[in-house]
């Protein structure tokens, strides 16, 4: 779309990322009533922030919730800091930033509660109780609207209304195992920048415990800066461990941005010292992180991207070909989510015939078909093997990664 609206071609996504990052950045310096030193100081942590790099030569979304991110701690900033209209604002950014992630519903408490008065009385008791209540039916309200309005990311509905789960034994013996997943995933397979997310995380939660303990010595009070930044970790952490899967840089993009969101809030709320410190932990794994850059980007930020496509396009055309009056699914390719996810091997996607379509395969038990109903599949080795009673398949292509097949099984088994 960049490239047809202003020529901008393959590095434009490069281009929005940073505007997005900008924009961002601007909203939250305004609202925070920023000084050029916090400015500079928020530059520098964002020059240290491991995740903005990976993901700015990226069309995902990732950076556009990191500029939400700088937007947000500018909004809490200036609730925290008792300027005109800063609950409005904080609770209005975190509605609009919680329909674009399920996770920002989290800061929907914090914007109601944050810089109440002190309760004195039963009714400030009562009034503190039924705003927290709101907050929590908000969040759920939200979340609701955020599961059954998207897609394809089915397996959260299906977790919630999955009649198994009905059971108190049921239910934790699946919070049990979710949380066994990921610690292992996190500690057996996991690359570095994925687990240096969650040491950084940690760093920041001693630093703001740390922060409190010296700042009682001195007398000074900073308890509300000090609760936001706990419980957004804390339940951050609960959400990700308890209920999400860590794995495929899930974890990772997910925490990404909270992480961010601290940050900046420290620099607005001048604690820069604590927010460069846990920025700067990255610099001691600088050589892991380049290279995985290297790995996600090089190629398909090649020179050489025209040759990798035409190279495909040309394998696919000996064994892939529209056929304008067969049915639809005999011009339909179903592919694993590891070559839409990891975009591999470059150029293969992009490559397939004008005319024929893409489906997204959710390996789910109870959401697979008995049979596919697409002419082609393009899987995984292991998704094969695991796979092998319900597949009836010819090889087609060999691809880095698995193979496009024949699907015997289809309607049309005899296309091409």
């Amino acid at each position: 779309m960049l490239h047809s609206l202003g020529g901008t071609g393959l590095n434009g996504v490069v281009l929005a990322n940073l505007g997005a990052l900008l924009i961002g950045s601007g909203l939250g310096a305004l609202l925070a009533g920023a000084r050029a030193r916090q400015a500079a100081l928020l530059a520098l942590a964002l020059a240290l922030f491991h995740p903005l790099f990976l993901y700015l030569p990226s069309s995902m979304q990732e950076v556009l919730q990191m500029g939400v991110a700088l937007a947000l701690a500018g909004a809490f900033a200036r609730l925290l800091s008792g300027q005109a209209h800063g609950r409005l604002v904080a609770l209005a950014l975190t509605l609009f930033a919680s329909l674009l992630r399920q996770p920002w519903t989290l800061l929907i408490l914090p914007a109601l509660l944050l810089g109440q008065p002190k309760p004195r009385q039963r009714a400030d008791w009562a009034r503190l109780v039924l705003l927290t209540l709101a907050g929590l039916a908000l969040m759920v309200l939200l979340n609701w609207l955020f599961l059954w309005s998207t897609a394809p990311y089915v397996d959260a509905r299906v977790f919630l209304t999955n009649p198994s789960l009905e059971t108190l034994p049921t239910l934790l013996t699946q919070l049990t195992e979710s949380i066994g997943d990921n610690l292992r995933y996190i500690f057996e397979s996991a690359q570095v920048a994925e687990w240096l997310i969650f040491v950084q995380l940690g760093s920041l939660l001693l630093g703001v415990l740390v922060w409190h303990v010296t700042g009682r010595w001195r007398g000074l009070s900073q308890g509300q800066d000090i609760l936001l930044h706990a419980y957004l970790i804390a339940a951050l952490l609960a959400f990700v461990l308890l209920i999400y899967r860590v794995d495929a840089w899930r974890a990772y993009r997910l925490i990404a941005p909270h992480l961010l969101f601290s940050l900046a809030l420290l620099i607005w709320r001048r604690r820069s010292a604590l927010a460069l410190g846990v920025a700067a932990v990255a610099l001691l794994f600088l050589p892991q992180i380049v290279d995985t850059y290297e790995s996600l980007h090089t190629e398909r930020f090649s020179d050489r991207l025209t040759d990798y496509i035409s190279q495909r396009q040309a394998q696919l055309a000996q064994v892939l070909a529209y056929q304008p009056d067969a049915e639809r699914w005999c011009n339909t390719v179903s592919a694993s989510p590891y070559f839409l996810i990891n975009g591999r091997p470059v150029g293969l996607l992009a490559s397939i015939p004008a005319g024929m379509g893409m489906s997204w395969i959710v390996w789910r038990e109870d959401l697979l078909p008995e049979r596919f109903r697409s002419a082609y599949l393009l899987l995984t080795d292991d998704e094969v093997q695991a796979q092998a009673a319900r597949l009836n398949l010819e090889p087609l292509l060999e691809v880095r990664g698995g193979m496009l097949y024949r699907n015997l099984d289809s309607d049309c088994a005899g296309s091409g």
